[in-house]
C-alpha cells in the first residue's frame, strides 16, 4: 500500500552518512523522494523548493538541532518539520517521533502529511501561531514606522517655523529665467531677406 504522500520530496538532515543512506533507502522504498543534507549550508540550499517535510535525525546534537530549527524557521517556515528524538524535542514547533524504527518513521511522516493526521493538525496550529506572531510583529513595526514619520514631519515643521530660510521655498527673482523654461535665443538683426 502506498502512503498518501507518495512521490513527496523529503529533506533528511543527518550527520551520519550511514544513517542518512539507510533512512533514504527505507523512505524511497515507501515511495518518497529523499534529499539528504549534512551541514548548515546544505540545509539552507536544499530546503528551498517543493519539500513536503523535513526530518532531523537523532544523530544531530541538541544545540545543532536548535540552530537548524532557527534556520528552517527563517528559510522555509511553511514546511512541516519532524524531529526524531529519544527523550525530549529540541526544535521548537517541530512534530516529534520517539523512535527511528522505519515503520514508526513512515507512520509519523504519513501522519504529518495526511490531512486527517494528528501531527498534520498540530502542524497547522503551529503554523497559524507563527503567522499570528509575524503579523503582530509587522503590525507593531508598521505602527512604529507611522509614529516615526509623524514625528519627523513635526520636527520639519518646527525647523521651518524657527528658520524660515530653511523652508525649501524659493522666491523667483525678476529677470532670471526659471529652471524649467527654455533659454531665449537673441534674434540676429543683421540678417536680411
Amino acid at each position: 500500500m502506498q502512503p498518501p504522500s507518495y512521490g513527496s520530496v523529503i529533506l533528511s538532515i543527518s550527520n551520519n552518512p550511514a544513517v542518512s543512506e539507510t533512512r533514504r533507502l527505507v523512505l524511497e522504498q515507501r515511495g518518497f523522494t529523499v534529499i539528504v543534507a549534512t551541514n548548515f549550508a546544505e540545509v539552507q540550499q536544499k530546503c528551498q523548493g517543493d519539500i513536503a517535510c523535513i526530518i532531523v535525525g537523532t544523530d544531530v546534537e541538541p544545540k545543532v538541532k536548535r540552530a537548524i530549527g532557527h534556520i528552517l524557521a527563517e528559510s522555509c517556515p511553511q514546511t512541516p518539520l519532524l524531529e526524531i528524538c529519544r527523550i525530549s524535542p529540541e526544535i521548537e514547533g517541530a512534530s516529534t517521533v520517539l523512535s527511528d524504527a522505519p515503520e514508526d518513521l513512515v507512520a509519523a511522516i504519513d501522519d504529518l502529511l495526511k490531512p486527517t493526521g494528528r501531527r498534520y493538525t498540530e502542524q497547522l496550529g503551529r503554523r497559524a501561531e507563527v503567522i499570528r506572531k509575524k503579523a503582530a510583529e509587522s503590525t507593531a513595526l508598521a505602527a512604529e514606522s507611522i509614529a516615526l514619520a509623524k514625528e519627523m514631519r513635526a520636527r520639519i515643521r518646527q525647523m521651518r517655523a524657527a528658520h524660515p530660510k530653511l523652508d525649501g521655498s524659493r522666491k523667483k527673482k525678476s529677470g532670471l529665467p526659471s529652471p524649467s523654461s527654455p533659454p531665449k535665443t537673441p534674434r540676429n538683426p543683421s540678417r536680411s531677406s
